[in-house]
């Protein structure tokens, strides 16, 4: 008879922004320990992912600011990967409105984790669009947050919830990131 041999079960690679506090900081230590990018005749040449840069930016300013809080940090690093992914992405509708209609009736966490993630990137880049529409100031906000909820009563996924608890505060220091990256 042969020998039975048990195969080891391949763990799921973690996300960054679902790991534990420790490692969420060590992550953005590497990073900010790398140089970011160099400069060459007035162009920046980024030695690092966009998502990279973000991460960096977003968790200095954490740390400096003295902000420390891992529900905010994870949000930090998961709003960075929003930001990266941003980039490769085509959105399908810029009314928020489609992906809560869309995602409660097909009963998809993903749509609305999609609409909120879009209200996010609003609320950081396009922060007077509001005054495009028949909007006020923290409609945007007020929905992302809902989205965020919504999602998490979906799926318990701790993302969801620490978005939704942290979404005005993580924006707001998001943008102040981008604005500083303009400046530079």
């Amino acid at each position: 008879m042969g020998k039975i041999i048990p195969f080891g079960v391949k763990n799921k690679a973690k996300t960054a922004f679902d790991s534990d506090f420790t490692s969420m900081i060590k992550d953005v230590a590497e990073i900010k320990r790398e140089a970011l990018g160099t400069e060459d005749n007035n162009l920046f040449h980024l030695n690092v992912s966009f998502e990279d840069l973000f991460k960096a930016k977003i968790g200095s300013f954490i740390l400096d600011n003295r902000l420390i809080n891992a529900d905010l940090f994870r949000c930090s690093l998961y709003v960075a990967h929003v930001l990266g992914e941003t980039l490769s992405k085509k959105v399908a509708s810029f009314y928020i409105t489609d992906y809560l209609i869309r995602g409660i009736e097909e009963e998809s966490p993903d749509i609305l984790k999609e609409g909120a993630d879009l209200c996010c990137i609003i609320c950081i880049f396009f922060d007077e669009r509001h005054k495009w529409r028949m909007m006020r100031a923290g409609d945007y906000v007020k929905m992302g947050i809902q989205l965020y909820s919504i999602y998490y009563s979906m799926t318990h996924k701790l993302i969801g919830w620490c978005m939704s608890r942290n979404f005005e505060h993580i924006t707001s220091i998001t943008r102040k990131c981008v604005e500083d990256l303009e400046h530079q």
